[in-house]
């Protein structure tokens, strides 16, 4: 499991400096987790936060996901407008599996006034 270091801040640089830090990944046993599971009401609370977080990113992925390209973008911008204002267009792009020219062209089509 992958643990990401809290932000200090919210600004822009702060979050994307987050994602290049160095990360502890610790494995266990299925037998282990079970057993932590049994033993810590604390452990099982963190998987549980855990699952629920992972559930929550693929249903809203799978929200976004669906569709054609322009489909994608739409319901991105409606379920998500932060993700327009704070992250870069390239990383936007190949979240929805498209160019970054391409997200642009469509970000100028859409978003006329």
């Amino acid at each position: 499991m992958i643990r990401r270091p809290q932000r200090s801040t919210l600004d822009r640089s702060s979050a994307a400096s987050d994602v290049y830090k160095r990360q502890t990944v610790v494995r266990i046993t299925r037998q282990r987790y079970d057993t932590l599971t049994a033993q810590s009401h604390d452990f099982a609370r963190w998987a549980l936060q855990m699952a629920h977080g992972q559930l929550f990113f693929f249903e809203m992925k799978n929200s976004v996901i669906n569709g054609d390209a322009k489909e994608r973008f739409l319901s991105l911008v409606k379920n998500r407008p932060e993700i327009m204002e704070k992250v870069p267009l390239k990383f936007v792009a190949s979240y929805l599996g498209i160019t970054q020219s391409y997200l642009s062209r469509l970000k100028k089509a859409v978003m006329k006034p």
